[in-house]
């Protein structure tokens, strides 16, 4: 049974934005923030850049506790907003004050990418488990993960990649834009995540288990002893 489901794929796209769209900055950055704020240091640069690091920490740090009290769907939704209000802040210095943009915009890029990159993996684990059928939740996340992680795993390498390509290409001359175009499209693409969700697909392993005969899941869980027919063990 294939894993690459069209729920899978729509998940595995948040990887490839997240890295993507930093990745699109970040070639920039650097010089946009002295073009932006004034003569820095390079040291202040790296500071600045190293804004998003500190929310993304904490967010993913509470990604389990927010889990219990709402869909995977809808924290990673939340987050790709919160990721695009971000890349609007960014290469809005005009709107706002210079140095309440970038500082404000890195911090709100990290805050979303801590939301909707970590649910990303797990969530697409059970999309493809789904597809399995009743069968014990141990046994199904065994035989999906390898591929699921191998889809994960590229979908992140396709954004790495092309981030900078894109990045470099369009933004240069378009770093008012630009962003806010990007931040659109994270928003149009948050609403297909925040759609793409169920009750299925999410929650997934309790469901399945609370199917299956008690008998069968006490097998799938306790070691397998000697049979009661005496002839049979022979």
């Amino acid at each position: 049974c294939s894993v690459a489901t069209l729920q899978a794929l729509l998940l595995s796209g948040i990887s490839t934005l997240c890295l993507g769209v930093w990745g699109a900055f970040e070639p920039l950055l650097g010089e946009h923030f002295v073009d932006v704020l004034g003569p820095l240091d390079h040291t202040v640069i790296g500071l600045l850049m190293s804004l998003s690091a500190v929310p993304s920490t904490f967010a993913a740090l509470a990604v389990a506790s927010l889990l219990r009290c709402c869909r995977a769907s809808w924290l990673m939704a939340l987050g790709l907003v919160i990721y695009g209000l971000g890349t609007f802040f960014i290469g809005s210095w005009e709107l706002l004050s210079p140095w309440t943009s970038q500082i404000g915009g890195l911090l709100l890029i990290g805050l979303g990418w801590g939301l909707c990159w970590t649910p990303v993996l797990p969530s697409m684990v059970d999309a493809a488990m789904a597809q399995l059928g009743d069968i014990p939740a141990a046994q199904a996340r065994h035989a999906v993960s390898p591929a699921v992680s191998s889809i994960f795993n590229a979908s992140a390498a396709l954004g790495e990649a092309a981030g900078p390509l894109i990045g470099t290409w369009i933004l240069p001359e378009n770093f008012q834009l630009g962003p806010k175009v990007i931040a659109i499209f994270l928003v149009v693409y948050a609403a297909c995540t925040f759609l793409s969700g169920s009750p299925k697909s999410e929650g997934l392993q309790s469901e399945r288990r609370e199917r299956l005969p008690t008998q069968t899941r006490l097998r799938s869980v306790l070691p397998s002893g000697p049979s009661e027919n005496p002839e049979l063990d022979g």
